[in-house]
């Protein structure tokens, strides 16, 4: 069993008598009491201000020094003389302040040094009433012990590693490390005042730190704590504590503050709030196997589990979780740029895990990068095994500037709620506000339980690359969304697909600008899957589509509207282009509205793939142009589009030049393709031959007012054009 020395500083004003050479006990005290008089010799009182050992029997009442299991008292009542007793407590070099400095109190210059204590195996309790232990402060810096239990009466009395020294603000840097037992305390600050230095640190398997109410790690200096070899430290709502405990790394500007949890078995329990970089500068790492979590219960008045990194305005901070079995996890909100600078890091396999909400009510969990309109937050989720874990919104640029990385095999993954709300991602969420999200590299991977707004309210895009993939789902969407790239009439969407093996799925239907502008491109070999698709689905909205590049595709698994939606009351303006191979694959219908425009590529090497297995609806424009290094002959014939069955024709069309004596048709064959033929002038049916029909397909086309009826090129329909296909018709073809 761990043996227990208690210290005490004692109330009860306990007086000692002394009559020549013999010592009196004090009347109130045990068998087992010892009681510290300071520096006596053959009990005369006589004090020396720097003399005062622990270990020195002459320092404790019948010069015996406490052992295990001994109640050890400190008190200003127990002084012989009147003089006040021996402040400073020496284990071994080092000191203990037991109670605050005098005022005037100076250090001389030979003792003002850095203290290191370590105390081992046993467990310390110091009772020091109101006060609070100044590690760091007065004549030394630090406290030694591999187990303190301090015991303050009022929540607010904390321990205190690094403070000024004495009256002239002389820094004091100290470090207190627990190697054993157990560290009891309502609260703790490390790095107390400016230019101070603390350091605590619990290490071994038998350590374990305990705070009720806050803790500081740099409140006005520097202050680091560490947690290793299997060490704990735990912030909770104990008895006497606040209502939410707080952690605050780098609380003040022009401070910092370090947490490193190393280790497997290394762990760090914050039941309550988190700040990194309050308004200074904060940083948590968790290595090799070091965990930590920021938890609550639920609670009626207050949200627990909650996290800022970059809190304030002046605030940067940063969480690195590094190492297999490396882990952070999170409940509640957690904010990466909450008003300041944050960055998260999740690398080498290590695992950050955002459970859900148990703050009773309709709020839904978030995990926010550039949270408000000052904040600049980036999560970065780097290599094979690294993962990230979110139940809730991603929100990339909630009100201000957002980064999501996912690279080289890092993984994310957003949950639904518990009670079935969505868990979404979204993209520049706040008007202002800017997100941008890069996934790259084989293996890397984001998937999410409902759906993905790129540019919701702002300006966000979404580039992915080199085999990454991304899956999203329409979960309980009311408009069976499952990506929207820009959502809402402030919102702008930008998305790129590129590189074979890159790909985006999804369940539910993509729209390509929803109510604002929005745009998606998928190039060399990038594919992307949704069940319905809508290119500008509401009238508010344009959408560009490219797809470029032989094997690039986009394939719709039911319906694609193009220029708007079922209905034809709401169009948008959208545009379609697609070149070099390019494929646009529809299983269901095809609607093209007007003001639409399709822009297609004839005569390459890789032809375009455009078709619908259901019926192909066109309406709006189409734009035929020639891949590079490709000549027409006459004769040649280029599939555009086909459909099951095509119905209407193209509002407009632009067709490209031709070698003289050729000129370029476009033909709605059996209702099932639309061809681009080149054929010679007369051939107007383009079937190859000069009859009656081709007569008929002219007189048609003057009728209709097409530009291909105007045969002498003058811009203009005039009976010059009917003398000119009569010329050309004469002539025959060759």
């Amino acid at each position: 069993m761990t043996a227990i020395r208690q210290f005490h500083s004692s109330p009860r004003g306990v007086a000692i008598g002394v009559l020549g050479a013999l010592c009196l006990a004090p009347a109130d005290g045990l068998a087992d009491d010892i009681f510290w008089v300071g520096y006596q010799a053959d009990c005369v009182p006589t004090l020396t201000v720097f003399d005062a050992s622990f270990h020195h029997g002459d320092n404790w009442f019948n010069f015996v020094t406490p052992g295990p299991g001994d109640s050890a008292f400190f008190g200003t009542g127990f002084d012989p003389d009147g003089r006040m007793i021996q402040r400073n407590v020496y284990f071994g070099d080092f000191c203990f302040d037991v109670f605050p400095c005098p005022p005037g109190f100076i250090i001389p210059a030979d003792i003002a040094q850095l203290d290191r204590i370590v105390i081992q195996d046993e467990t310390y309790s110091f009772d020091l009433g109101p006060g609070f232990i100044p590690l760091g402060s007065c004549a030394f810096d630090v406290v030694d012990s591999g187990g303190i239990n301090l015991l303050a009466a009022a929540p607010d009395d904390p321990l205190v590693v690094g403070a000024n020294k004495d009256s002239t603000g002389l820094p004091g840097d100290a470090e207190l490390h627990l190697e054993g037992g157990t560290l009891v305390s309502p609260a703790g600050r490390l790095g107390l005042t400016p230019g101070s230095t603390g350091v605590l640190t619990i290490l071994g398997e038998e350590a374990e730190a305990i705070f009720a109410s806050w803790f500081d790690a740099g409140t006005s200096g520097a202050g680091t704590l560490r947690v290793q070899d299997g060490g704990t430290f735990v912030l909770n709502d104990a008895p006497g504590g606040e209502p939410q405990p707080r952690m605050s790394v780098g609380l003040f500007q022009d401070t910092s503050g370090t947490i490193e949890v190393d280790g497997p078995g290394s762990s760090l329990f914050i039941d309550g709030f988190l700040g990194l970089g309050r308004e200074g500068r904060g940083d948590l790492h968790i290595r090799d196997g070091g965990f930590v979590a920021v938890t609550g219960d639920d609670i009626l008045a207050l949200p627990r589990g909650l996290a800022a990194i970059g809190e304030s305005a002046t605030g940067i901070g940063e969480l690195i979780v590094t190492g297999a079995g490396s882990e952070y996890q999170q409940t509640g909100e957690f904010s990466i740029g909450f008003e300041g600078q944050g960055a998260v890091t999740v690398a080498d396999g290590a695992a950050l895990r955002h459970a859900d909400w148990r703050f009773p009510g309709p709020t839904i969990p978030v995990v926010s990068i550039g949270t408000t309109a000052s904040g600049v937050g980036e999560l970065n989720v780097l290599g094979l095994g690294s993962i990230t874990t979110i139940v809730g919104q991603l929100l990339v640029g909630a009100n201000g500037t957002g980064e999501l990385n996912v690279r080289d095999g890092g993984q994310i993954v957003v949950f639904n709620t518990s009670d079935g709300q969505n868990g979404l991602i979204l993209v520049a969420s706040g008007v202002g506000s800017a997100g941008n999200v890069q996934l790259v590299g084989p293996s890397t991977r984001v998937e999410s339980q409902a759906q993905i707004q790129v540019g919701d309210r702002s300006g966000g895009t979404l580039t992915m690359s080199a085999g990454a993939e991304l899956a999203t789902a329409k979960s309980v969407s009311p408009t069976n969304s499952s990506g929207i790239i820009g959502t809402e009439a402030t919102g702008q969407g930008v998305a790129a697909v590129d590189g074979a093996g890159t790909r985006w799925s999804q369940d539910g239907a993509l729209s390509v600008g929803f109510r604002g502008p929005g745009e998606l491109r998928i190039t060399d070999g990038g594919r992307v899957e949704s069940d319905q698709g809508f290119i500008a689905r509401f009238g508010t909205s344009s959408g560009i589509l490219e797809v470029d590049g032989r094997q690039s595709a986009w394939i719709v698994a039911s319906d694609l509207f193009i220029g708007g939606n079922e209905s034809r009351s709401t169009l948008g303006q959208a545009t379609l282009r697609l070149r070099d191979g390019a494929t646009l694959g529809v299983a269901g219908s095809m609607t093209v509205w007007p003001p639409s425009e399709i822009h297609a590529e004839i005569g390459g090497a890789n032809p375009i793939q455009f078709f619908s297995s259901g019926e192909a609806s066109l309406d709006g424009s189409l734009v035929i142009s020639l891949a590079d290094g490709y000549t027409p002959s006459l004769g040649d014939r280029h599939r555009v589009l086909r459909g099951s069955p095509i119905s209407g024709q193209f509002d407009r069309v632009e067709l490209p030049a031709a070698p003289i004596g050729i000129t370029a048709r476009l033909v709605y064959d059996n209702e099932s393709e639309v061809l681009v033929v080149f054929a010679c002038l007369a051939d107007f049916d383009a079937d190859g031959s000069l009859t009656i029909f081709d007569f008929l397909a002219f007189q048609n086309a003057f009728d209709a007012g097409e530009t291909a009826a105007d045969i002498d090129g003058d811009g203009s329909l005039t009976i010059f054009d009917f003398l000119a296909f009569q010329n050309a018709f004469d002539a025959g073809c060759p």
